[in-house]
């Protein structure tokens, strides 16, 4: 019991600094929800709990719904980051039960410190990436292109929901020994055939919905092609290296994207425009893959 106390003092002294930083209730809860939502679906994943954590992510998108909208209407803009945060309060109880069931070890961070700090600089290579390719388009192409390389950019995240979560699942199964051989190439398939539907329906899709946005459709129909070479990365190459700790592949592979695409942005971009972006962004991929295809199979050699 004296345990499980000192584990709520230490979870709850660290809202309690997260708060006193931002001095905003909004992005403290966003943050202390994020942190929520990362723990508990790595410890399910990693337990294999995949019906848990369904039913998890299930009811967040439920509860982003209603807190989001229904705060914004209560106090207004500032409304939104509350719900949000608060979307993620039933994962509390999730973590309430692993603090009973394991103990905080710190040692642990400490044995695994290239590891985290890989996966750290892993998402802060993505996070400055997804803010700079927009700047760059914005200051030295034209915010007119902009616009419309966004709504390229969320159709095509649409699109990518394959790869992203089947990465979760093989990590679990590389790490227990079971290759998914079969499944991976049916996840294949799937993503050529997205892509398929992408580049072609795609852009008819837009051209009712957004008639104004009429360079999305160019951009939409290549960078579906995308779609491919990162699905091949997520289902092929990334969940092995997580499950060898052997992240560091994974972040030079991210950075050789992030770095190409924001080149070729600035190459491309200007003379071309949108074509020149959309087809840079298929490229950078490609060559991702080249990378990750050629450590892996001269160097690694992982099954």
């Amino acid at each position: 019991m004296k345990k499980l106390f000192n584990k709520k003092m230490v979870l709850i002294s660290l809202l309690f600094i997260i708060f006193l930083l931002f001095f905003n209730l909004g992005v403290s809860l966003l943050i202390i929800g994020y942190s929520l939502f990362a723990l508990v679906s790595s410890d399910l994943l990693g337990r294999k709990l995949y019906k848990s954590y369904l039913k998890y992510i299930i009811t967040q998108k439920i509860l982003l719904v209603v807190f989001g909208i229904g705060f914004y209407y209560l106090i207004g803009e500032n409304g939104i980051l509350i719900g949000i945060g608060l979307a993620h309060v039933h994962l509390i109880f999730r973590i309430v039960k692993s603090f009973k069931n394991s103990k905080i070890n710190f040692k642990v961070i400490k044995e695994r410190k290239e590891f985290v700090f890989n996966n750290l600089a892993i998402g802060v290579v993505g996070i400055v990436y997804g803010s700079i390719d927009k700047l760059i388009i914005g200051s030295f192409i034209g915010f007119g292109l902009l616009g419309n390389y966004s709504l390229g950019l969320q159709f095509y995240s649409i699109l990518n929901l394959l790869p992203s979560m089947t990465v979760k699942y093989f990590i679990g199964q590389d790490i227990s020994g079971i290759p998914n051989k079969k499944l991976k190439k049916i996840v294949v398939l799937v993503a050529i055939g997205v892509a398929i539907l992408g580049s072609t329906i795609g852009p008819t899709i837009i051209s009712h919905m957004f008639p104004k946005f009429t360079e999305s459709e160019n951009i939409i129909r290549i960078i579906s092609w995308a779609l491919v070479p990162a699905t091949i990365q997520a289902t092929y190459y990334f969940p092995k290296l997580w499950a060898a700790e052997k992240n560091n592949i994974i972040l030079i592979t991210t950075s050789i994207i992030a770095s190409t695409q924001i080149i070729g942005i600035l190459v491309l971009g200007t003379p071309f425009g949108a074509i020149g972006i959309s087809i840079v962004m298929v490229l950078s991929n490609v060559l991702g893959l080249i990378f990750i295809f050629t450590v892996n199979k001269f160097f690694l050699k992982l099954n």
